[in-house]
């Protein structure tokens, strides 16, 4: 039987009507399993600070960004993005967030705790996404800490960190250093490069992933049998401090 162009019309607006109503309930915020050193060379700004206040934003000045937030932070240290925050220290700052799940947002982080917060600058203002790294300060491992003060930034431009899921790897490139995800990502192991490792330019101008004391080794054994194979005597002599 044929089908009118009318007839048609009318069923295709009521197709793509139906389709429009049900994306957004499908659709969810997808994020790359990144290296806490790709995502702080990544960002625009990297700070830690206490957040003060948390508020819906509902104002037309936002240009009709419904459904995101905005955070209130007492910036306690900058630790990317100076030319734009300055060196912080108890100065204020206004993070706005992503508009729901499916553009990643909104983050929910609970009101007087200390966060690492790390996003984007876009005309000037501060905004974070649930695949920037934010974290509670607390829940960092002393690697990071220091990866965050001093190495991560040292070599954003110098060794580049790649992702790829994979059974585990140890092949670096020699511009940069091979992220494997897999055990984490699969089995639900300790991500025991994110926690660790941290990857720096050695004399030679290769890239390598390296890390200080046991703490790698340990998360190895921990998580055996999912990284066995490891080499975990790979390391070198940088200074661990309290942060």
């Amino acid at each position: 039987m044929a089908v009118s162009t009318q007839s048609f019309s009318s069923l295709l607006r009521a197709t793509l009507c139906l389709v429009v109503a049900i994306l957004p309930a499908t659709l969810a915020c997808m994020c790359l399993p990144t290296h806490p050193q790709q995502k702080f060379c990544q960002a625009d700004y990297a700070l830690a600070g206490h957040v003060l206040e948390k508020t819906r934003v509902t104002d037309n000045r936002l240009r009709g960004r419904f459904g995101q937030f905005e955070y209130i932070v007492s910036i306690d240290r900058v630790f990317k993005g100076e030319g734009i925050l300055g060196k912080g220290r108890s100065a204020l700052v206004t993070i706005l967030t992503s508009p729901g799940d499916s553009l990643c947002g909104p983050l929910d982080m609970e009101l007087g705790d200390k966060y690492l917060i790390t996003g984007s600058i876009v005309e000037g203002e501060l905004q974070v996404s649930s695949c920037d790294w934010t974290v509670e300060w607390k829940l960092l491992s002393q690697q990071q800490k220091q990866g965050v003060k001093t190495f991560y930034g040292k070599y954003c431009t110098q060794c580049r960190v790649q992702s790829e899921m994979r059974a585990w790897s140890t092949n670096s490139p020699s511009s940069g250093c091979i992220y494997d995800p897999y055990p984490s990502q699969t089995f639900g192991a300790e991500d025991c490069q994110s926690l660790y490792a941290t990857c720096l330019m050695q004399e030679n101008e290769s890239c390598q992933w390296y890390h200080r004391g046991n703490a790698y080794q340990d998360c190895i054994r921990r998580n055996h049998p999912y990284y066995q194979g490891v080499e975990t005597a790979q390391s070198v002599n940088f200074p661990l401090q309290e942060v």
